[in-house]
């Protein structure tokens, strides 16, 4: 199977080009940057917000499916960059949607849990919930998500997902060109910088190398198209994902509890602890400020790649390699060596 990752410069393409090329798929990887792209993928530079180049690629491909990771992704980068986020968030969809339809493509394209605002009752979100963006971000991602469904609907699956957590390739001289989350937090915890992280948001984090099984499961397997929920089961706050973080490579907890703050929320009372999706939602009196959790049933039913919890995806987050001696030295324990990549590594 041919398939075509867009944006595999960040995190999730560049999981999805890797998964690919370990279930013998031939890969066309698109993006600005070739950093952790497997030598079997074929690396196209290219603007993806470039209308005519992309169409004139897929046309010359003829993939077999197609997967859309590339948006503006975050509220503030979309208020900084309105037009930057109708671009990628609305525009690029639809044309992904309108070449998917002409070349009878699977199309799957990556949208967010920010579609929703986060309050009760209605929680965790099914995927047949009302939308109810509260700003830019939100408001562009559904609209992605419509106008593949309007313009793709027999060849297109929307997938909402949270927070991805993983590892960035390491470049030369060891170090992260583009820190993920727990690479950013060890570097600020290193440096004794305050890094202040909310209890009054409650999110699914999600391992990008288990979404890219799925990614590739849902290439591979009889169209399920629509739109369907992917997380992890354990549903945090960043303080509380942030201080099992600290435990598990061994940080002190006064270097944790003094760099990750406890804000108390205004209007609402304190997020609970780790809490599992599969749980009754909390009672209003201890709903959080932001609760995005996700029903990931049906798609949890119908496909072999499982979900996982936050342990499962703590065991797979590596420091990056100038921060290993810091954290050798903090636990007197030397650090397990970080795991090999299939397909970069070997």
């Amino acid at each position: 199977m041919k398939i075509i990752i867009l944006d595999t410069s960040g995190l999730a393409g560049r999981e999805a080009a890797l998964a690919a090329v370990r279930r013998g798929h031939k890969v066309v990887a698109v993006g600005a940057q070739s950093a952790g792209i497997p030598e079997a993928a074929r690396h196209v530079r290219m603007d993806v917000s470039a209308t005519a180049s992309l169409e004139r690629l897929l046309l010359d491909e003829f993939p077999d499916a197609v997967v859309n990771t590339a948006a503006l992704g975050t509220p503030d980068a979309c208020a900084q960059d309105p037009t930057l986020a109708t671009a990628l968030n609305i525009t690029l969809p639809l044309t992904l949607a309108r070449m998917a339809h002409h070349l009878s493509a699977r199309l799957i394209h990556l949208s967010t849990d920010l579609v929703f605002d986060g309050r009760p009752p209605h929680l965790p979100y099914a995927h047949t919930a009302t939308p109810a963006p509260t700003h830019l971000c939100g408001h562009t991602r559904l609209e992605g998500e419509k106008a593949i469904l309007r313009h793709a609907k027999n060849f297109a699956t929307a997938l909402r997902v949270p927070p991805l957590l993983g590892n960035s390739p390491a470049n030369g001289a060891g170090q992260s060109p583009d820190p993920t989350w727990h690479e950013h937090l060890l570097a600020t915890w290193a440096t004794n910088t305050p890094t202040p992280l909310p209890r009054a948001k409650l999110r699914q984090y999600l391992s990008a190398d288990n979404l890219a099984d799925v990614i590739v499961e849902l290439c591979e397997r009889p169209p399920l198209t629509g739109i369907y929920h992917w997380a992890g089961t354990d549903a945090l706050s960043p303080w509380d994902a942030a201080r099992r973080l600290a435990r598990h490579f061994n940080i002190p907890p006064a270097l944790a509890e003094k760099l990750v703050p406890d804000p108390e929320p205004k209007d609402a009372t304190q997020c609970p602890n780790a809490t599992s999706v599969e749980k009754k939602p909390p009672h209003p009196a201890t709903t959080p400020i932001l609760d995005l959790r996700l029903d990931l049933h049906p798609l949890r039913g119908k496909l072999k790649t499982p979900a996982e919890n936050f342990d499962t995806i703590l065991a797979r987050l590596a420091p990056p390699p100038p921060l290993r001696p810091w954290l050798a030295s903090l636990s007197g324990k030397t650090l397990p060596l970080p795991r090999l990549v299939k397909g970069v590594d070997f």
